[in-house]
């Protein structure tokens, strides 16, 4: 990046073999890295604490930008070998990645749970044996901070059997997140013809995706000065897995080609526990220090496992080309799961050609997106000291009895209608398309909020065959809660030219994209959330390009529009700064692209080039100070600058 930061490294590779003489093979490899960026500034609270006296506070104490990228790694193959009749294929991919970011500054006066727990009138101490131990303050009686020294002092002339993480981080910590990530796929088939005219393909596939979590540089404060070498957690993973086979069968008539198929899926979701010092409930819990990896709790063991959901489908494809210039297509599609149920969805689709040079086209279908197992299973419980005793806040199944006591009922499919119509000129060098669009979602799933458990509610839970309810405190699950309408209108237009003495292409593209939410309930869908949803996301957004190309020399240029957009920022969930939230409303912005490049007959070709040439970035955070982030970090055109590279390959 034109910070100096970001610096990325990419090495590809490809290669097609044949497999004997009728086979084969086209393999790709890649590797990549890249080192993290910060567009940070130094937080008002860790300020606070420099001035104070508070040795080691982090400059920026908290990093915002790209996560660190390392030993990225895709390998992808692609095998084939054809008959006479018959073919057999196969491809696949395995990838793995690991990264690594920072989290939340920990603050070394306020932050609850570690360091105090009145707001940072006076320092958190525990004693690991239950010993009583001195009040340290860390205020006067003007609410003025102490300096570290007076403090440190007061730490210093502890008894031995007191603890404080002012002995450990000093001036607090922020903790660093990260993880590896493995993805497999592979699909092998075979796929001929009966009779000459029926073509009919059988396939089977195989994925699996899975992340295994890491924290280090950060505590389990129920421990007290007992953590885990290094302060590195492994608080557990996920595993997503998924298992199909299909059948598919086609045949073409004088006007109409017909197809149909049918699909078995099997899919598991596993949430793997973490290690102990990720989970464990430490000796200092009950003086009110926090448990878990601070910043990412591990798994629970009780809550770790895996889940699967079978399903089937079946579908039905016609196509006929009713006249040389009416295309009219239909589909059905019926899918039924063993969690939930059957869902049958369909889609008509037609085209018109005027002329070679004008058509017009529409489409009217309805889909739906099944929950996810990980959704309708999850079980997540984070312990922590409420009111002077052990509580768990939970987020539990749908189907969970403790949930259902909510008003929890079992997920079904978010469903969607759908609707376009669009148009279509060309011409010898030149194409225009407009197309609009408008998508309905119905029973879009999100979390609920929490609802917390009165002494009431766990007796009559605990009475009906619920003993879990007798340590939870606030239970929260998903939930099918709102609905939205999504309408767009996209142009499109292209044209090629002999200008500047070779081939020049000039490209036009053009999104305007509305989202209202329709229907939601205010407990759990909060007014801020769906500010987000309707805002947060430009309403217009384009680019137009022009690419030249002489001899072995090329060019391209590309000029980007992105409209304005909402953050609230932090998610603190409120509107409007009024209400003591933190909006940022930015403006529209235009960014430039520029590559230039030689490909020689040798087969070498050189390429340079800029993204976002004049380094537009957004204006500034006005809330950057709050928790150090220099830009709003949910710019649509990103927050690094400008970002140049050079690329060299060799072509054989």
């Amino acid at each position: 990046y034109f910070e100096g930061d970001g610096f990325t490294q990419q090495y590809d590779a490809q290669i097609g073999l044949p497999m004997g003489s009728d086979g084969y093979a086209t393999l790709t490899a890649e590797y990549r890295k890249a080192d993290a960026t910060s567009r940070s500034v130094q937080r008002d609270d860790a300020a606070l604490a420099i001035a104070a006296g508070y040795p080691e506070v982090p400059d920026p104490a908290q990093i915002w930008g790209s996560p660190e990228i390392k030993d990225d790694t895709k390998f992808v193959a692609n095998l084939g070998w054809n008959g006479e009749n018959l073919k057999i294929y196969a491809f696949g991919n395995i990838a793995e990645r690991k990264t690594d970011g920072g989290f939340y500054y920990r603050h070394p006066i306020f932050r609850a749970g570690v360091y105090s727990n009145d707001g940072g009138e006076t320092l958190l101490v525990g004693s690991p044996s239950g010993a009583s131990c001195p009040v340290v303050p860390l205020v006067d009686g003007d609410g003025n901070l102490l300096p570290y020294s007076a403090v440190s002092a007061a730490v210093s002339a502890l008894p031995g059997d007191c603890f404080s993480f002012l002995e450990l981080f000093p001036g607090g910590f922020t903790p660093r997140f990260g993880g590896t990530m493995k993805d497999l796929g592979v699909t092998g088939g075979v796929k001929g013809t009966w009779g000459g005219d029926i073509h009919w393909d059988l396939s089977a596939s195989y994925g699996r995706n899975e992340i295994d979590f890491i924290m280090y540089n950060t505590v389990n404060a129920s421990l007290g000065p007992d953590q885990p070498a290094g302060f590195f957690f492994r608080p557990g993973g996920n595993e997503q897995v998924e298992r199909n086979v299909n059948f598919d069968l086609s045949k073409s008539f004088d006007r109409i080609n017909l197809a149909a198929g049918a699909e078995l899926r099997k899919e598991s979701f596993e949430v793997s526990a973490g290690d102990t010092a990720s989970t464990a409930i430490g000796p200092l819990t009950e003086q009110g220090f926090s448990i878990g990896s601070n910043g990412f709790p591990g798994f629970n063991p009780i809550t770790a496992g895996k889940n699967s959901r079978d399903n089937w489908a079946v579908y039905v494809d016609a196509e006929s080309q009713v006249t040389d210039q009416w295309l009219v297509a239909g589909a059905v599609r019926h899918e039924d799961y063993d969690d939930f149920g059957g869902t049958t969805n369909w889609k008509l689709t037609s085209r018109y050609d005027f002329n070679s040079g004008f058509a017009i086209r529409g489409a009217f279908s309805t889909g739906f997106r099944a929950p996810t197992p990980g959704q309708a299973n999850v079980s997540q419980v984070t312990t922590a000291f409420i009111d002077g005793e052990l509580r768990d806040t939970a987020t539990l199944p749908p189907t969970n009895p403790i949930a259902a006591f909510y008003g929890a009922e079992p997920l079904t499919p978010e469903e969607s209608r759908n609707a376009s119509l669009g148009l279509v000129w060309s011409g010898d060098n030149w194409l225009l398309t407009a197309d609009w669009y408008r998508i309905q979602v119905e029973d879009r799933i999100a979390r609920s909020t929490d609802f917390t458990l009165t002494e009431e509610d766990r007796e009559a839970l605990v009475a009906a065959g619920n003993p879990q309810a007798a340590s939870l405190s606030r239970v929260g699950f998903f939930v099918n809660d709102f609905d939205t309408t999504t309408t767009g209108l996209d142009l499109v237009g292209s044209l090629r030219t002999d200008h500047f003495g070779g081939d020049t292409t000039y490209a036009l593209a053009i999104n305007w994209n509305n989202t209202n939410v329709d229907d939601f309930t205010p407990g759990i869908i909060s007014e801020a959330r769906v500010k987000k949803l309707e805002d947060s996301l430009p309403k217009t957004k384009g680019y137009f390009s022009i690419s030249h190309q002489h001899g072995m020399w090329h060019v391209n240029g590309r000029l980007n529009y992105y409209g304005s957009f909402y953050e609230d920022h932090l998610d603190s969930d409120v509107v409007s700064a009024a209400d003591g939230g933190l909006p940022i409303y930015g403006g529209s912005a235009f960014t430039v692209d520029l590559e230039t490049g030689l490909d020689f007959d040798s087969g070498l070709y050189l390429r340079f080039g800029v993204e976002n040439l004049f380094d537009k970035v957004p204006g500034k955070n006005p809330w950057g100070g709050v928790a150090g982030a220099e830009y709003p970090v949910h710019t649509p055109y990103g927050f690094n600058g400008g970002f140049y590279y050079a690329r060299v390959g060799y072509n054989f």
